[in-house]
């Protein structure tokens, strides 16, 4: 008379079938090709970013020797 118990699915609220995991070669061709955009636009612009970040560093150091030698 007693007998097991049947599992129970897990209820999913969603209108569209879930996909299975699985590689995508059409957006990762879309990520790599904005990596390398992303290259092409930031390394040409790093030193001007470093030389700006440098002095402003330098600056706020200046700024602080002579504030607190007065």
């Amino acid at each position: 008379m007693s007998s097991a118990p049947e599992p129970v699915e897990r209820l999913v609220r969603t209108v569209s079938k879930s996909s299975k995991g699985g590689p995508n070669a059409e957006m990762s061709t879309v990520g790599w090709l904005m990596a390398v955009a992303l290259l092409f636009l930031v390394v040409p612009f790093a030193p001007v970013i470093a030389a700006v970040w440098l002095l402003s560093k330098a600056a706020k150091f200046l700024t602080r020797q002579t504030r607190g030698g007065m």
